[in-house]
């Protein structure tokens, strides 16, 4: 966690969502199998023991998780059963909501760290293909920012010289998006 802010107040940011969510989805996977849980019948009182023990007291996780506690068992509800009106509701689906939501609640901030990720992004010492795949990575963050045209054009001129000059003899004249799709 890093320190930002007068009070040295611990900042959880969009960086550590991956480490919460496998610690989250570990601790309900280690609990089922310790009580031997069917699939669909977790209780949601040991969901949410699980997630009111995930966050860092006095850090910005926690005060938007306590924001988040009253109202999070209708709110997944209300969910599942938009996402799927015949699935039961119980513990894990009140887990993988609250895994979306600060999924969602970081979107934000993932994007735009994206979006600093693809600026500099060059070839450099990677194969090319190392580097398109790189790219793809990135690509569902950067689409509003960059419309595909831009996206092809970019990947090929940041290629190393002597390989972009070979791209562009090879495939100048075809349709970028023939190109980047290869």
């Amino acid at each position: 966690m890093q320190s930002t802010g007068p009070h040295n107040m611990p900042k959880f940011t969009y960086d550590e969502f991956p480490f919460f969510q496998q610690t989250a989805y570990k601790a309900l996977t280690n609990l089922q199998q310790c009580k031997e849980y069917a699939k669909g019948c977790f209780p949601i009182t040991h969901a949410l023991s699980i997630l009111r023990n995930m966050p860092v007291p006095g850090s910005s996780f926690a005060a938007w998780h306590k924001e988040q506690l009253p109202t999070l068992e209708q709110d997944a509800e209300v969910w599942l059963v938009a996402k799927d009106p015949s699935a039961r509701f119980d513990g894990e689906t009140l887990v993988d909501f609250y895994v979306h939501k600060l999924e969602k609640h970081f979107e934000p901030e993932m994007v735009s760290s994206k979006v600093s990720q693809y600026i500099p992004l060059r070839q450099g010492t990677t194969l090319p293909k190392s580097y398109l795949r790189q790219v793809r990575e990135l690509v569902p963050y950067i689409m509003e920012h960059y419309p595909l045209s831009t996206k092809e054009r970019r990947y090929v001129m940041c290629l190393e010289t002597h390989i972009r000059d070979h791209v562009l003899g090879k495939y100048g004249s075809v349709d970028n998006k023939l190109c980047y799709e290869r």
